[in-house]
């Protein structure tokens, strides 16, 4: 796309792995638009490719591989009550891009409703959202039968509000990040929330039925805070907190862990633990 365009109300249908890109200087703008594979090829397109900058408000993306990549130098101006159905990734981010919206990324939802079409036939979807090098606020939005809901390294976001079913792993960001998440509600079979090598504050999510609740790991010289999270229905640890020392500081309080035991064979249950601490003792400032 070599020129400015704005389209409403309009419907795409896309062929194999074909796709759209947004040179750098040009703004695309999408509202309430649909984004879909042409059913005959039965398989996925490869998404909209952004160099410049992208707007979809309201819009539909169907069978993407990845629905928006941002590519150096692309930018998400706007987006909020989207749908990303069954795409392998909703939104991706090139790790020499720098994605920095200047609006919220709200209510967007990301689900899977079975299994993806071809080249990824019988696989879920990947993630919601794959950011590196971010600057995001994401509020909002359902995260549907996932391995992943978001994904960061180097990334500076806050998530909110999200509500995350049936995925593998909710939120999990690495790599020198800096993630604020609060008042997310999440029904993960593995992590809940995970971070390394990152700076955290995590409090008033609500996390059932995982195997470790919150993870945080090889945080040194990082600030942690895990503050008023509720963690029901674990199998294996609540929060789980190791080789960290020494963090900058840490505080662990008022939270409320819920775990239960599994029972194997005769006489046999799983080992579970509401918090487990390695290597972790050495921090600036520690409070429990």
């Amino acid at each position: 796309m070599d020129e400015d365009l704005t389209t409403n109300s309009s419907t795409f249908h896309m062929a194999s792995g074909s796709r759209i890109h947004v040179l750098s200087g040009k703004k695309f703008r999408a509202e309430r638009c649909t984004f879909q594979s042409i059913n005959a090829c039965n398989s996925m397109w490869d998404g909209i490719t952004v160099y410049g900058e992208f707007e979809g408000p309201v819009c539909t993306f169907k069978n993407a591989s990845r629905a928006i990549s941002i590519q150096s130098g692309g930018n998400i101006i706007e987006l909020y009550s989207s749908n990303f159905l069954n795409c392998r990734i909703g939104i991706y981010c090139f790790p020499t891009s720098n994605l920095n919206p200047p609006s919220v990324l709200s209510n967007n939802s990301y689900i899977c409703n079975g299994t993806l079409i071809p080249p990824f036939a019988g696989q879920r979807s990947s993630a919601g959202m794959y950011l590196t090098n971010a600057t995001v606020t994401v509020v909002g939005g359902n995260y549907y039968n996932l391995d992943n809901g978001i994904i960061a390294t180097k990334t500076t976001a806050t998530v909110k509000n999200t509500d995350m079913r049936l995925c593998l792993k909710g939120i999990d960001f690495q790599d020198n990040s800096i993630l604020t998440a609060f008042k997310n509600v999440m029904n993960v079979t593995d992590h809940g929330i995970r971070v390394g090598k990152s700076k955290a504050n995590l409090f008033l999510n609500t996390i059932d039925s995982f195997n470790t609740g919150i993870g945080a790991g090889f945080c040194q010289g990082k600030e942690i805070e895990i503050i008023n999270n509720e963690l029901t229905n674990g199998r294996s640890v609540g929060i789980s907190f190791g080789n960290n020392s020494p963090t900058l500081s840490t505080k662990i309080e008022n939270n409320t862990i819920n775990m239960f035991q599994i029972q194997g064979g005769t006489n046999s249950f799983s080992i579970v633990s509401g918090i487990t601490m390695t290597n972790a003792m050495r921090a600036r400032k520690m409070q429990l």
